[in-house]
């Protein structure tokens, strides 16, 4: 799992990332809002924690391009500013949690916690699945093979869980599309078939036992054997 901190007070986001590292989850931090944006779109976080108040580009602004780009990445704005008014205004701008400093970083995680069991149907916190050679953590953000850690994009590993989870079962482009890339969804649906790609290129390059099946007219599914 992979957390972006977009926060121009370093103690305070030095404490957030504390939190988060403490989970096993991996932390980049950034100090203002168009570093933050860069390491959005250079690195694909599960999660954003974002200040209104930032330089070069506020918060808000933010959640309005992130939420142009992706409508399931959850966002979380952690900010001074507590009138209901800016909250309805951080909501407004595409946030799904919206928590006023000063904070107790025990009810920030468990808010963390519940946007990504939201975001991520199937990974729940004892959701854990292997096979073989292969193993997948959903909400750790964690697919081994061969005990190797693969590198792979948030809606990579959201496919996977999802095939996955309907194992032996084949899901058409738009059984996945809905709950991966969401119901208002109005981009190309061959996204899919990219991401499937990417996902059998990783399966065959480290040797896992795990196949991505595609049926032909159907759909895809994922097998746990060698056959396919």
């Amino acid at each position: 799992m992979h957390v972006l901190i977009i926060e121009d007070d370093a103690n305070i986001a030095e404490l957030v990332s504390l939190y988060m590292e403490k989970e096993g989850w991996r932390v980049t931090i950034a100090s203002d809002g168009e570093e933050g944006l860069s390491c959005y779109y250079d690195s694909e976080p599960d999660l954003l924690i974002v200040d209104i108040m930032l330089p070069e580009v506020n918060g808000l602004d933010i959640c309005r391009d992130v939420r142009q780009d992706d409508r399931l990445v959850p966002i979380l704005i952690l900010t001074g500013k507590g009138e209901t008014d800016d909250i309805v205004r951080g909501l407004d701008a595409g946030a799904d949690d919206y928590l006023v400093k000063p904070f107790e970083p025990k009810e920030l995680l468990a808010r963390v916690k519940s946007l990504l069991r939201r975001s991520f149907p199937y990974a729940g916190s004892t959701t854990f699945f292997t096979a073989g050679n292969t193993s997948l953590s959903p909400e750790q953000h964690e697919w081994r093979i061969n005990g190797e850690l693969i590198a792979a994009a948030p809606r990579e590993i959201r496919v996977l869980s999802l095939l996955v989870h309907c194992k032996g079962q084949t899901l058409s482009r738009e059984q996945i599309l809905d709950p991966v890339w969401g119901k208002d969804f109005d981009g190309d649906p061959r996204t899919v078939d990219v991401h499937m790609k990417r996902i059998r290129e990783k399966l065959r390059t480290f040797e896992s036992d795990w196949s991505l099946v595609t049926v032909r007219g159907v759909g895809y599914r994922i097998e746990t054997g060698r056959s396919s």
